[in-house]
C-alpha cells in the first residue's frame, strides 16, 4: 500500500510540473516577440473562414484574409491581435471583431546547453519553453554532471547569471526555479564541486 502511495505522489508530482510547465510557456508567450520564420495562428472569432497559420517571411509580414500584408516583426501575439481588431473594424470588414493570435512554432529562437549533459548543443524554442524542457532535449545531465547548472541571459548588452540547483529544480519540485527561456539563453551545467 505505501508503495502505491509513493506511486501515486510521485504520478501527481509529474503532472503538476508539466501542467505548470504549459502554464508558464502560455503567460511567457504573451511577452515573446515574433521573429522571421515563426509561425504563428491567427483566429477571428465566429470567423472561421478567416482563421490562418502563417510562416512570417522574411520581411516580417504575414499575408492576412482582406487586409493583406501585416508586418508581425518584434511585436507580441497581442499587439497582433490588436493592429488586426483595428484594422478589420476600421476598414469596414468586421464590426466588433475578437481575434486571438499565437506562436506555434518559434523557429527564430533558440538556447544552448553547455558542460556536463548527454547532448550538448544549441536547441530552437519551437517546443522547449522551460529550464526543464531544454534538460530534457539535452537528455538531461550527464554522470559526470554536478548539482548546479548556470543560466546566463543578455539584458541590455550585459550577461546576468542565475545559479540553480538541480536537486531543488527536480526534487524539491520547486517551479519558480524553472526559468522560462528566452533567445540567446545560455544553460551551463557544472561538473561536482570536489
Amino acid at each position: 500500500m505505501l508503495k502505491n502511495n509513493k506511486i501515486v505522489a510521485c504520478l501527481w508530482a509529474i503532472f503538476l510540473m508539466t501542467w505548470m510547465s504549459f502554464a508558464w510557456a502560455s503567460d511567457a508567450q504573451q511577452d515573446t516577440k515574433i521573429g522571421v520564420g515563426d509561425v504563428v495562428r491567427v483566429l477571428v472569432y465566429d470567423h472561421p473562414d478567416l482563421m490562418i497559420e502563417s510562416e512570417v517571411n522574411d520581411q516580417g509580414m504575414i499575408n492576412y484574409p482582406l487586409i493583406g500584408l501585416v508586418k508581425v516583426l518584434n511585436l507580441t501575439t497581442k499587439e497582433v491581435e490588436q493592429i488586426l481588431q483595428d484594422r478589420y473594424k476600421n476598414e469596414g470588414y468586421l464590426k466588433n471583431p475578437h481575434v486571438n493570435a499565437s506562436i506555434t512554432r518559434f523557429f527564430s529562437r533558440s538556447a544552448s546547453i553547455l558542460g556536463e549533459v548527454n547532448r550538448p548543443g544549441q536547441y530552437k524554442l519551437d517546443k522547449i519553453y522551460t529550464l526543464t524542457d531544454l534538460l530534457a532535449a539535452a537528455a538531461g545531465v550527464s554522470v559526470n554532471g554536478g548539482d548546479t547548472l548556470v543560466h546566463v541571459r543578455q539584458v541590455e548588452g550585459k550577461p546576468i547569471k542565475t545559479e540553480i540547483s538541480v536537486e531543488k529544480l527536480f526534487r524539491s519540485a520547486d517551479l519558480s526555479l524553472n526559468l522560462s527561456l528566452q533567445n540567446g539563453d545560455v544553460v551551463f551545467v557544472t561538473k561536482p564541486t570536489v
